[in-house]
């Protein structure tokens, strides 16, 4: 027994005696310590009362406050209208991060105004990419820390991996390392080059023009090659799991191109404009321009979904885990966030 508990345990002893009729009891148990950090790692942070810690708190202590916290979000949920409360829409905790809650819905969020003429929209994690103002812009999912970090870009479509973000500027495809560093042209004359989407080893571009198609180069830009020789206007691309998406208002629909692209055609969608689109699980998420709106069918295709209107023309889409991302094109050019 430490120096400390035996000095509580007698504590409590004497004060059972004194206390006589009061008949005081007291359960030693509860003033029991964890054992010490074995590291700096493992310790509490220096101001540990700054983010909810006790100094002289136990594991027991910890552990009655944190479900404290826990039934009150509980409760809060429970006494929550799932039809309306942004906290807790349409399922318990999901929260709408901004937007409001109808019918169990979450609504659209404005995250920036004013980007002029945008296309391009890409998320790795809980960063944001766009190009705006012939500038790379960054910043958090939520809109927030926005700065511009690369440039100039003449930015179009844009896609990323976990180490680069790529886009196409209308004559050419770029690339900009996410750690900082120089902006390398990776592969040049690309008559109206516009959509772009990534693989495991190439990265994939279309040429938007009546008598268009799609290429694809290693992810340096080398060894460059026809993956559809020809598609009326293919605005943009992605790519997910061997199959290579397409979407236009030439041909005017959405279709998915088994064999890494090189394969036979199956459309999901033959109307309405579907021009970009992002591949997330078993859903793919639409921007379709004949109404405005941002949409969600199956992979293995079946009814479309509507899930908001845009707020203007969209053009360029990502999803991440819990939220769908798209700018407008026209007008002052916006960002929008929806949480799904």
């Amino acid at each position: 027994m430490s120096r400390r508990r035996w000095l509580r345990a007698t504590l409590a002893f004497v004060l059972a005696v004194l206390g006589g009729a009061c008949s005081l009891a007291l359960d030693t148990a509860e003033f029991t310590r964890p054992p010490s950090p074995s590291n700096e790692a493992d310790a509490a942070p220096a101001d540990a009362d700054a983010v909810g810690f006790r100094e002289d708190a136990g594991v027991e202590d910890a552990g009655v406050e944190d479900a404290g916290v826990e039934d009150a979000g509980v409760e809060d949920c429970a006494t929550a209208d799932l039809m309306t409360n942004p906290r807790h829409c349409g399922r318990c905790g999901r929260d709408c991060a901004g937007g409001q809650c109808s019918g169990g819905k979450c609504m659209p969020v404005v995250l920036m105004r004013n980007l002029g003429t945008v296309f391009g929209v890409a998320v790795v994690g809980d960063t944001l990419y766009i190009g705006a103002h012939d500038e790379i812009w960054r910043m958090g999912v939520d809109g927030g820390g926005a700065v511009p970090v690369a440039g100039p870009t003449g930015a179009r479509y844009m896609a990323a991996s976990t180490t680069h973000l790529y886009w196409t500027d209308g004559s050419s495809v770029r690339r900009w390392p996410l750690a900082g560093g120089p902006i390398e042209r990776i592969v040049s004359n690309v008559p109206s080059a516009m959509g772009i989407a990534l693989g495991p080893n190439h990265v994939y571009f279309t040429r938007y023009t009546t008598n268009g198609g799609v290429e694809r180069a290693l992810l340096d830009g080398g060894s460059r090659e026809t993956v559809i020789a020809s598609y009326d206007r293919p605005e943009d691309i992605d790519f997910a799991n061997g199959e290579l998406f397409v979407g236009g208002d030439g041909e005017n629909e959405l279709a998915a191109f088994a064999n890494d692209g090189f394969g036979s055609k199956r459309v999901l969608l033959s109307s309405n404009e579907p021009v970009a689109m992002a591949v997330w699980g078993s859903d793919v998420f639409f921007v379709q321009q004949a109404d405005d709106t941002i949409r969600r069918m199956p992979v293995a295709g079946g009814p479309a979904e509507r899930l908001a209107a845009a707020g203007g023309q969209p053009c360029g889409i990502a999803v991440n885990a819990d939220s769908v991302f798209w700018v407008t094109c026209t007008g002052d050019g916006s960002l929008y966030r929806l949480v799904r």
